[in-house]
């Protein structure tokens, strides 16, 4: 009965453009000039439903401490990354998922707090939700803070219907600080949450620059679903995820100081 229902699960569409870009470190108006160049042939009538770009998408990520990055901060709903999200996600009533650095002050006393966070904007150009990097990794922890927890929204389609979202960025699809690779933090919450969807926003490092081609981006494809392994359906295993999903993962390209990025941005359909 229950592979009877999981097979009956109606099939939701959504159409998602991935923009994998090479960012010029610090340059942010002219990463974004040349976002707003590549993505000037798109219109309405594509029907875009989400455009993901990747982690700290026209910064840079790799950052020395809070001084370094801190001209390149913006509050949540605020700025140059935001203005032109904003703007994107108007003229093409499509939601904006993306990654930059945010400041934000509290209230009684001004202290500054610093995360890694994606912007989710919606179809009229608001902002809809913040999501703060849960899980740091080792070039996080020079500026940011960890934030709260996992995240899922809710999303409408162009059809208008509704479908469960996840969203992640880089690290969190890791164990916490990597001390226990028997752990699936980020696939648990996914399946807790029984998700249509998760939008993976990466500046993922290549650790074997000199390998190239299908064999790289498969080894990176590869692994990203590996550790979303609570999330493959398995009919010998009953605790294991029967609901059809997709990734999402747009990843940056291009060299930053001495550390190489290594793309492979992609979607998978997963069950079947």
């Amino acid at each position: 009965e229950e592979q009877k229902k999981t097979e009956e699960t109606p099939t939701i569409h959504f159409k998602t453009l991935l923009c994998q870009l090479n960012p010029k470190y610090k340059e942010v108006e002219y990463n974004l000039k040349r976002a707003e160049v590549s993505l000037s042939k798109y219109s309405k009538d594509d029907q875009l439903d989400v455009i993901l770009f990747a982690e700290m998408a026209f910064t840079g990520y790799i950052f020395e401490n809070r001084d370094d990055i801190r001209p390149l901060c913006e509050e949540a709903g605020k700025g140059k990354i935001f203005a032109f999200c904003s703007n994107l996600a108007q003229r093409l009533s499509c939601y904006v998922m993306c990654g930059y650095p945010e400041i934000y002050f509290e209230k009684e006393n001004k202290k500054e707090h610093f995360y890694n966070s994606l912007y989710v904007i919606d179809r009229e150009g608001k902002l809809y939700h913040n999501y703060r990097k849960h899980f740091l990794y080792e070039n996080d922890h020079a500026w940011a803070e960890e934030g709260p927890s996992f995240q899922a929204i809710e999303l409408t389609n162009s059809e208008g219907v509704k479908f469960k979202a996840a969203l992640a960025i880089c690290m969190d699809i890791n164990p916490y600080e990597f001390k226990d690779s028997s752990k699936f933090e980020l696939a648990e919450f996914c399946k807790k949450e029984n998700i249509d969807a998760l939008f993976f926003s990466c500046a993922w490092i290549d650790d074997e620059p000199e390998v190239q081609g299908k064999e790289a981006v498969g080894k990176h494809i590869r692994y990203w679903l590996y550790r979303l392994y609570p999330l493959m359906a398995d009919e010998k295993d009953s605790t294991r995820y029967k609901k059809k999903w997709v990734l999402f993962c747009t990843n940056r390209v291009g060299k930053e100081k001495n550390t190489t990025f290594c793309g492979s941005s992609c979607c998978v359909r997963v069950n079947p």
